[in-house]
């Protein structure tokens, strides 16, 4: 009881303090998904689906981020033999992920959601550790992404991302391949990726920002 109440205690003092510093963002992201292992080695958009996720990220200064996002979505391949003979090889699947992650956002340059005229742009990247659900089964993943942001207005941004999610199963595409055990850690547990467009408000709060330091 003692730790529900410390950890609800300090969740809400961090929350508390964020939006006081307008340092969160809210958004939401949709793009197209695609999968990379034994039916689909290394081709961007095979097999093409929808998915889609909401995020918060947490702004520690001009540069530096830590984001939580919740995603969903469809994922897909097809067996070919003209792409590499697999022994004992399936027929076409089809697999629904859901994951949470924290990843930790660097901007290549100065980028404030809350400014009027400059640090408008900013490409970036972002590296963090999540949880996916994958065939009935959760499993580690590692998202990796890419992207550039853009503030068509005060407090609104806008961008797109690519990224791809390193497991640790093999149950995305069902088929484990045998003959190449030496390299199981990388041909042996799939990769599924998305890319798409993102937009995302500042929070509000009750103080004023001079511009002068904007």
């Amino acid at each position: 009881m003692k730790k529900n109440t410390i950890l609800f205690v300090f969740l809400n003092l961090i929350t508390t303090i964020a939006i006081s510093q307008n340092s969160i963002d809210i958004g939401g992201r949709v793009g197209g998904s695609y999968y990379i292992g034994d039916y689909n080695v290394a081709t961007p958009f095979s097999h093409p689906n929808i998915a889609g996720g909401v995020f918060l990220r947490y702004n520690f200064n001009d540069y530096y981020a830590v984001r939580f996002g919740v995603n969903g979505g469809n994922f897909s391949g097809d067996y070919s033999a003209t792409n590499g003979y697999l022994p004992a090889a399936g027929g076409r699947f089809n697999t629904l992920i859901f994951d949470g992650n924290v990843a930790l956002e660097i901007n290549f340059l100065p980028f404030d959601a809350l400014a009027y005229k400059r640090k408008k742009y900013a490409p970036f990247v972002s590296a963090g550790f999540g949880v996916s659900y994958i065939g009935g089964a959760l499993s580690p993943s590692v998202p990796l992404s890419i992207g550039v942001k853009y503030r068509p207005a005060r407090r609104w941004t806008v961008g797109f991302e690519w990224t791809i999610s390193k497991t640790f199963t093999d149950k995305l595409d069902g088929y484990t391949n045998w003959t190449d055990q030496k390299n199981s850690i990388i041909h042996n547990n799939d990769w599924y990726s998305v890319a798409g467009l993102f937009i995302t408000f500042r929070l509000l709060n009750n103080s004023v920002v001079c511009p002068v330091y904007k």
